[in-house]
């Protein structure tokens, strides 16, 4: 039930970011191609990992975040898009994060 209302959470607040993002766009369109592709980058890199080894799972996501870091500090509006999208990534993968706290 606690990851339920977890990922409920974090669906609600992943939105919540495109939204922010993206409302100050001109195009919206392309905006929210480029959150959604590094987010789904991000989830590719992310899920295989942490279904398959639970001890590299967290070294992975602060690498990520670091990576995310450095593209936003790129400037521009791919790195700022990007850097969302990679945060946004990484937020969606909280909840099976705190389904193996209890579970390994």
């Amino acid at each position: 039930m606690n990851v339920l209302l977890i990922t409920i959470l974090c669906i609600a607040l992943y939105w919540l970011m495109i939204w922010f993002t993206t409302k100050s766009q001109e195009n919206k369109i392309h905006a929210l191609k480029w959150i959604l592709q590094a987010t789904l980058g991000t989830l590719c890199v992310l899920w295989p990992i942490i279904l398959i080894n639970k001890f590299w799972v967290l070294f992975v996501a602060a690498l990520t975040l670091v990576f995310a870091t450095y593209i936003g500090s790129q400037g521009g509006l791919f790195g700022r898009l990007s850097k969302n999208g990679i945060y946004g990534g990484v937020w969606l993968s909280i909840p099976l994060y705190v389904y193996l706290l209890p579970n390994t």
